[in-house]
């Protein structure tokens, strides 16, 4: 039986200056930053943030404090800085470990709600059982009030992107059909789109549903080896490869980055079932290490 997630509680990303870091986001994406917080006995600090629009997925910075910080050893390798991890927020992590057990996944960093404050905790290892991923789970109050973000807007007052969704995040790994089916059997995601649509695309796709329909995930695979995610899995090994933003306004979201001093690239442009869609990415130097895509689309719902 699938763990059952009740939330995606938020995505995770680890860099060297936090408060760098929070001019980015709270400069050019708009994110509301809402708590600070430390933890001395694994050396680092963490930010939390609201992320606009309609997901209620939230969002961490997490940056390190001391040499004897565990975060040095993301940081100085093939992945870091960037995107960390993401936290899940589940029923019963007794009933989670014994199902991650079953599928021969070891969980470790394991904390009670006495040590971690209020929240029962366990990690499924990126390279043992989590496909290249850092997964948290977490039984317990969420860190993130999912409907007070969708409720609220907020203006920074300055120009933003104009984020009205974390779309998704995107999964680079080898194989596609054996990344579908992990996460088919442990998380219960659900195929609705497989790609590209042009077939010429050096890659493979395929975009899940979660089960909250919170966001989407997509999962992405080289097809033969100058593929760019080739190249990607050559050099940062299989994980988190983007994130995708859908913007209100295509205009808007080309004038904050002039305002920022952000240049995008790879800009596109199409049609689904007769809707336009627009679309670019972030280099990650502009955004603390990590590939972002952002998208406008004519209609709502018609850019997978």
């Amino acid at each position: 039986m699938a763990i059952e997630i009740r939330h995606v509680d938020h995505i995770a990303m680890a860099v060297t200056d936090e408060e760098r870091q929070s001019a980015i986001l709270e400069g050019l994406f708009g994110f509301r930053r809402r708590d600070t917080y430390e933890y001395p006995h694994q050396s680092f600090i963490g930010i939390s943030y609201d992320v606009p629009g309609r997901s209620g997925v939230g969002w961490e910075v997490m940056a390190p404090r001391g040499e004897d910080s565990f975060l040095h050893r993301f940081l100085e390798g093939a992945q870091g800085p960037g995107l960390h991890h993401v936290a899940f927020q589940i029923d019963d992590l007794d009933a989670a470990m014994a199902e991650l057990r079953a599928h021969d996944i070891e969980p470790f960093g394991t904390e009670t709600a006495e040590e971690h404050n209020g929240r029962d905790v366990t990690f499924l290892h990126p390279r043992r059982g989590g496909q290249g991923l850092l997964v948290q789970l977490f039984a317990g109050p969420a860190w993130n009030d999912a409907e007070q973000m969708r409720a609220e807007r907020w203006d920074p007052g300055h120009p933003t992107l104009g984020i009205i969704e974390l779309h998704h995040l995107s999964h680079a790994f080898a194989d596609r059909e054996q990344l579908v089916g992990w996460y088919e059997r442990l998380f219960g995601f659900r195929v609705i789109f497989r790609g590209p649509r042009e077939p010429d695309r050096a890659y493979d796709t395929a975009v899940l549903d979660l089960p909250t329909g919170e966001t989407h995930w997509e999962l992405i695979a080289p097809r033969g080896e100058s593929s760019f995610i080739q190249r990607f899995l050559d050099e940062r090994g299989p994980g988190p490869h983007h994130v995708t933003f859908l913007v209100e306004d295509w205009e808007r979201a080309l004038a904050a980055c002039r305002h920022h001093g952000v240049r995008p690239f790879g800009e596109d442009e199409g049609t689904v079932d007769g809707a336009r869609y627009r679309e670019a990415f972030l280099h990650p130097r502009d955004t603390g290490g990590m590939l972002v895509q952002f998208v406008w689309e004519e209609r709502p719902g018609s850019w997978l």
